[in-house]
C-alpha cells in the first residue's frame, strides 16, 4: 500500500480502507466498546441503503433500487422517506469521511463503517467486507423498508424481494436490535433500547421479546409498539410479531442462549445483506481489516431472566414443539 503496509488479502483494492479504518476510529466509534450512538446508527443506516432494493420492480421495468450502494448518502430525498426518518444528521456526521477518502465509493464507505462500529460491541461478530461496490446512480425507491406496523407477511415479502431472504435470515437480522435504541420513532422515547442489555451484542433480546408485556409504553404513536416486559425498554411491533408467527418463532426461540449460533446466521445473513444490488464476482474480499469484537464476559454470556420474570412469563408460540431453554 502506499503508506508501506502490507496490502491486506494481498490485495491493493484493500489499501484504501487501512487509512479509512484509523479515520473510523479516530473520529467515529472512539475507544469506548458499544456506547458511540452515531456508530450504531450507522449499523441501522447500512440496513436501510442494503434494503433499497426490489426485484419485482426491476421485473415490471422499473428502477429497483441499487441495494447495497451507499445511495442514502449520496441523494437527499432519500433521508425524506418516513422509514429513514431520523438519519439527516447522521448522514451529515458521515460526509467529511466521504471527502476525505474519495478513492472509497459510499456503498463501500457505509458497509465498512458498519462493520468496524459493529466490532465495537461486545459480543458481535466480526462480519465479512467485500470492497469494490460502484458508486450509486440513483435514489432507491419509497416504500421498499420493512416498518414496525409490517404484517409478518409483508415483511418476508419485503425481504425475499430484497435478497431472497428465507424467514430464518430475517430473524437472524433482527439480532441487530440486541444493540438498537429507538433513534426516531418516538421522540419522547428517544434513545430508549429494544432489550435490558444495549450496550452488548447477545441473545438476550430474543428473550425479553418472548415475555409477556406488562408495560404499556408511553408513546404518542401507539400503532408502532407492543406493551414490553419491563419499563425503559421498547418492544415493536414487528419484533412480537415475528417472535410468535408460526414461521418464524421457534427460529426465535432456538437462538435464546445460543450466542455461537445467533453471531453465525447472523454474521452470514449480514454478509448476504451488505451485497445485495452488487455483483460479488468483482468484489474484493478486505474483511481482515474489521476489527475483532471484545468477547462478552462469563457473566454476560447467558440470557437471564430479568425483572422478576421466571420462564412462566414466556410466550411461547404453539408451533415451537421443542422446550424452551432454560
Amino acid at each position: 500500500c502506499p503508506d508501506g503496509t502490507s496490502a491486506p488479502n494481498g490485495s491493493q483494492q484493500c489499501c484504501p480502507f487501512v487509512e479509512l479504518l484509523a479515520d473510523i476510529q479516530q473520529n467515529l466509534t472512539g475507544t469506548t466498546a458499544c456506547t458511540n450512538l452515531v456508530a450504531r446508527n450507522v449499523l441501522r443506516l447500512a440496513f436501510h441503503d442494503a434494503m433499497g432494493a426490489s426485484a419485482s420492480l426491476t421485473s415490471q421495468g422499473q428502477f429497483g433500487g441499487g441495494g447495497a450502494d451507499g445511495s442514502i448518502l449520496v441523494f437527499p430525498q432519500e433521508t425524506t422517506y418516513i422509514a429513514n426518518e431520523g438519519f439527516n444528521l447522521t448522514v451529515f456526521l458521515l460526509q467529511p469521511f466521504l471527502e476525505r477518502n474519495p478513492s472509497v465509493s459510499p456503498g463501500d464507505f457505509l458497509q465498512f463503517a458498519a462493520a468496524v462500529g459493529l466490532a465495537t460491541c461486545p459480543g458481535a461478530p466480526q462480519v465479512k467486507f467485500l470492497a469494490g461496490r460502484p458508486s450509486p446512480i440513483a435514489a432507491a425507491p419509497d416504500q421498499l423498508i420493512p416498518e414496525p406496523t409490517d404484517s409478518v407477511t409483508t415483511i418476508l415479502n419485503r425481504f425475499n424481494d430484497a435478497g431472497g431472504f428465507a424467514p430464518a435470515e430475517v430473524v437472524a437480522l433482527m439480532a441487530g436490535h440486541s444493540i438498537a435504541l429507538n433513534y426516531h420513532l418516538e421522540v419522547v422515547n428517544l434513545r430508549t433500547p429494544f432489550d435490558s442489555t444495549p450496550d452488548v451484542f447477545d441473545t438476550q433480546f430474543y428473550l425479553d421479546v418472548l415475555l409477556n408485556g406488562t408495560v404499556t409504553p408511553n408513546v404518542t404513536d401507539p400503532t408502532m409498539f407492543s406493551t414490553s416486559p419491563f419499563n425503559g425498554e421498547l418492544r415493536l411491533l414487528s419484533d412480537a410479531a415475528l417472535a410468535r408467527d408460526s414461521r418464524t418463532a421457534c427460529t426465535w426461540q432456538g437462538f435464546v442462549n445460543q450466542q455461537t449460533s445467533m453471531q453465525q446466521a447472523f454474521s452470514a445473513a449480514w454478509a448476504k445483506m451488505s451485497v445485495i444490488g452488487q455483483s460479488t464476482q468483482a468484489l474484493v474480499d478486505c474483511s481482515s481489516l474489521v476489527p475483532t469484537p471484545p468477547s462478552l464476559s462469563s457473566t454476560q454470556n447467558s440470557a437471564t431472566f430479568m425483572g422478576g420474570t421466571t420462564q412462566s412469563n414466556i410466550q411461547q408460540a404453539p408451533a415451537c414443539s421443542s422446550a424452551f431453554p432454560s
